[in-house]
């Protein structure tokens, strides 16, 4: 749920913004 989303955003923004922003987009399918 919703908390699961901040988690991963949380771990995300510890990593490069290259990675993050690949992550993200990974992450819109399962949205």
């Amino acid at each position: 749920g919703a908390d699961l989303l901040l988690e991963i955003d949380a771990s995300t923004a510890e990593l490069p913004a290259g990675t993050a922003v690949m992550a993200q987009l990974l992450r819109l399918p399962v949205l």
